[in-house]
């Protein structure tokens, strides 16, 4: 809290990074403007609070590599993780979400089990990222840039599935009219 302090008493806007493709929560517009659910809440935590604020949107592993290197000073929209709060700090949450396997309408897969073998898609970044790389039961991974790629790679057949954030997935399964898609098993993590 303290950088963010002094940065604010400088005249300097807080820096805050988050995925430009991640709707309904964090998204670039067709004006190239940062829009969604995560903005208004920072938005409007900034008004309240008399905060200037900055967000700079690009790909999920782009802005978590510039909160590491210091170019950013925080990101909106991160999921918590045990492994993830030993690096960084975490606001009280305001929305609790989990991950969720996406497969096609005809797939066999219904738990995390089921996916040994299979084809799995990814976001380069996300929480499932950290997942996919400390579990030793995937070993066909797929790293794509954002969920949207993940979930059309699914639709399309070209991989078994895609484990991706439930409630963005959802929205996205709706939003694109991939209607082969759907979740499969318990969520997770």
């Amino acid at each position: 809290a303290f950088p963010l302090m002094a940065r604010q008493k400088s005249g300097e806007p807080i820096l805050f990074g988050g995925d430009s493709n991640f709707a309904p929560f964090e998204y670039l517009d067709e004006e190239g403007e940062a829009k969604g659910f995560d903005i208004d809440v920072l938005r409007a935590v900034a008004e309240v609070m008399d905060l200037e604020v900055e967000v700079r949107l690009g790909t999920w592993e782009e802005v978590r590599g510039e909160l590491e290197d210091g170019r950013v000073d925080a990101l909106v929209g991160m999921r918590y993780s045990a492994e993830r709060d030993l690096l960084l700090d975490f606001s009280a949450p305001y929305l609790i979400n989990t991950s969720s396997i996406f497969v096609r309408e005809d797939s066999p897969v219904r738990t995390l089990e089921d996916l040994t073998g299979k084809e799995i898609v990814v976001q380069r970044g996300d929480i499932m990222d950290d997942f996919v790389r400390k579990a030793s039961l995937f070993s066909n991974i797929i790293f794509v840039d954002n969920q949207l790629e993940a979930l059309r790679l699914v639709a399309s057949g070209e991989h078994d599935a895609a484990l991706c954030n439930r409630l963005s997935g959802l929205y996205l399964v709706s939003r694109h009219s991939l209607t082969n898609v759907k979740t499969a098993g318990s969520d997770f993590e």
